[in-house]
This record gives structure tokens, sequence and C-alpha cells, in this order.
């Protein structure tokens, strides 16, 4: 006979079954994952087959492209400091791909243009020397650029959660990032004024200028595969070198200290360094009224947690 302890255990595994099943009949509904294609004409025909590309957005609400410099890729040196360079043929082919495969997915023949409704967000991963290029895919069938409204947001995250990624506490260190919000009209004359969900301290709202303080994610906190696993996620492609200072990376003179071994297959380690925590994928998708959300850089699951919790497509 069975005991009560193996009873108990085995009704605890059938709702942990029922459960699982239901998280992923939720996921099939409201994620759909593809593959990056090798030029603008392959990615357009990669996300012309997923079905939130069709998705409206209803009056006063948004369909988001995000793309982040700091995950677009991993630096071949120091990658728990430095983000990686930013590569202008990958913005272009992912934002005008994008673009793209919208106007084909809604039935719009306009020639290429941002829909109404639509934004692409772009992180510039600390370093603003970026925006020109990040802005580079905003571009015709001519070659001529888009006509397009940008509004800029200073994102600020907290000192403590930076100084936290250092192995060293020395030093200034870098707090801000910048968000380029684009579309193709004025944000606020579509999107409802809000107050910020998470970082509405003094009154913050997505009129204003800034999104902070935010804290970014623990370094346990971060999603992990081995280094083999990670090598075969990245691909060649995106390992690239590193942007921004050179070993020193503080004002003391000192250098971080580097690993004393090489990787092996089998270490754990962050899929990226440079992640954001839920509570600031919520805030975009919260404080731009967003429907459906399209990240262009697929290296963190985070921000499929956020969509799930908003209700949001991915």
């Amino acid at each position: 006979m069975r005991g009560m302890g193996q009873l108990e255990d085995e009704e605890v595994a059938d709702k942990l079954e029922k459960y699982y099943k239901q998280a992923q009949e939720h996921l099939s509904e409201s994620v759909k994952l593809v593959l990056e294609g090798s030029s603008e004409g392959a990615m357009a025909e990669v996300f012309k087959n997923a079905l939130t590309l069709q998705v409206t957005a209803p009056t006063g609400s948004s369909v988001m492209a995000l793309y982040e410099a700091g995950v677009a890729g991993e630096s071949t040196t120091r990658p728990h400091l430095r983000v990686p360079s930013l590569r202008k043929e990958h913005v272009r082919k992912m934002v005008s791909s994008w673009m793209l495969a919208r106007q084909a997915a809604t039935g719009d023949r306009g020639g290429r243009k941002l829909l109404p409704n639509d934004i692409v967000a772009l992180l510039d991963g600390g370093k603003a020397g970026n925006e020109t290029a990040l802005l580079s895919g905003f571009i015709n069938e001519k070659g001529k650029q888009l006509s397009k409204e940008k509004k800029t947001v200073t994102v600020i995250y907290t000192e403590e959660s930076v100084r936290a990624r250092r192995e060293r506490d020395k030093g200034f260190v870098h707090c801000t990032e910048q968000l380029h919000l684009v579309s193709c009209k004025p944000l606020l004359s579509w999107v409802p004024h809000r107050q910020r969900l998470h970082f509405s301290g003094g009154g913050s709202s997505n009129g204003s200028d800034f999104l902070g303080p935010v804290a970014l994610p623990a370094a346990d906190d971060l999603w992990t595969l081995t280094w083999k696993q990670k090598k075969a996620l990245y691909g060649a492609q995106h390992r690239v070198p590193g942007s921004g200072p050179g070993p020193k990376e503080d004002d003391s003179g000192d250098e971080e200290p580097t690993s004393k071994r090489a990787r092996t297959d089998g270490d754990l380690e962050p899929v990226t360094y440079h992640a954001k925590t839920v509570q600031f994928y919520e805030e975009l998708l919260h404080s731009y009224n967003v429907r459906a959300l399209h990240v262009l850089c697929g290296t963190d699951v985070t921000p499929l947690v956020a969509c799930l919790r908003r209700g949001a497509l991915l």
C-alpha cells in the first residue's frame, strides 16, 4: 500500500503538471519566437510568419518594436562591464525588416513607413554616440530618411545596482542610458498621458524625459546557460568587440581583474550581463500602452515575462 506521504507527493505532481500545461498554452497563445534571418528580406519573411505582426492597435494603444544595443550581442572582452559595439548593419536589418513585415501583415501598401500607432524603441547601451546608427534603419526604398518623430528619454539606473556589477567598487560609474522612441507622429498626440507604473516618484509620467531610478537585476537573478549553449545561441556573428573604455574601467588607475582561467563548455554564466528587470519592461508596456511587443534582440527572457504579466502579445 502507498503511504500518505507518497499520495500527497503524487497530488502535488499532478497539480504541477496541470499548471505546467496551462503555462504552455498561455505561452503558445501570447508568444512567438523566431530565428533571425541573414538579410533584410529574409528577416522580413521571418517576421511575416509571426501572427502578432498582424495586430492592429486599438485607439490610444501601440505596437512596439524594441532594439537594445546592450543585449544585441556580447563583447568578446570583459562582457560583464562592456556593452558590445553597435553594428549599424544589424540595426538597419532588424528595424527596416520589421517595418516591411508590419506593412505586409496589415495590408498597408503605401510604401515603406512607420504605421500609425507603431513605436520603435531603441536603447543605446549607455553610449550617446550610438544614436545615428540606431536611427539608420528608418529609410525608404530609395535610401532616403523617413519622416518621423523622435522622443528621447533618459533612463537612470541606481548607483548601488550598477556598482554591484563591478568586481572592484572604485571611481565613477555610468548610470544612464538613452531610450529613443520613434513614431510617425508625436507620442502624446495619440498615447494617453499617464503616471509611470513603477517609477512614478516625484509625479513622473510618460510625458517626462526621464525614467527611473531603475535598479538593475542582481547577478544571481540573470538567466544562465552553459558556455557551450551560450556560444550556440549567439553564434560567431553576435560575439563582437566591446565598445567604450579600454581595460581601465575607473579613474583610480586600477584595472578590473580578469578571469583566472579560460571558460569551459560546462561553465554557467549569464546569457547577457546587461539585462533589465521585469519591472523595467512592464513600465514600457504601461507607459506607452503597448498591445504587442516585438523584441528585435532575443537574448533575454525578461520581456517575455513582462508581456505575460501585463497581458501583452510578444
